[in-house]
């Protein structure tokens, strides 16, 4: 969109909306501001920095030292095998427990005379029996 406004001395000045005819111009792009000396600095200062840096090192050589000491693996690995080594006790103890609630359940269920359950219990001291004749003919 183009404004056409008149300029002091009475002719049109053309330019687009937004345009600032005196405004300065800078090139686009970043801007670098350059130190034209760069400024000295004390004794102090540079003493200052330095320890900065040694006390930065420092730390940054102990966590080195900690990634890579075989104590600190060996501890980590003692950690994990003994978490996984309590989740699997937890679920065999919870498994235990079901098992227990069934052959309860199933030993309820002879008791009470069900003929499935007997009928289980039946086939099982029958295969028991065949285990030991076996056996017992092989020798």
């Amino acid at each position: 969109m183009s404004d056409i406004q008149p300029r002091r001395d009475g002719t049109p000045e053309v330019h687009d909306a937004g345009f600032e005819p005196d405004a300065p111009t800078t090139p686009p792009g970043p801007t670098i501001e350059i130190e034209q000396e760069p400024r000295k600095r004390t004794v102090a200062e540079i003493e200052a920095d330095n320890a900065r840096a040694r006390a930065e090192l420092t730390r940054t050589v102990d966590e080195l030292a900690d990634r890579v000491d075989p104590r600190a693996h060996v501890a980590a690995a003692k950690d994990r095998a003994s978490e996984a080594a309590s989740e699997v006790a937890e679920v065999a103890k919870a498994k235990a427990a079901v098992a227990q609630d069934v052959a309860t359940g199933f030993v309820d269920d002879v008791k009470k005379r069900d003929p499935k359950a007997l009928a289980i219990a039946a086939g099982a001291v029958a295969a028991l029996v065949a285990i030991v004749l076996i056996s017992v003919r092989k020798k």
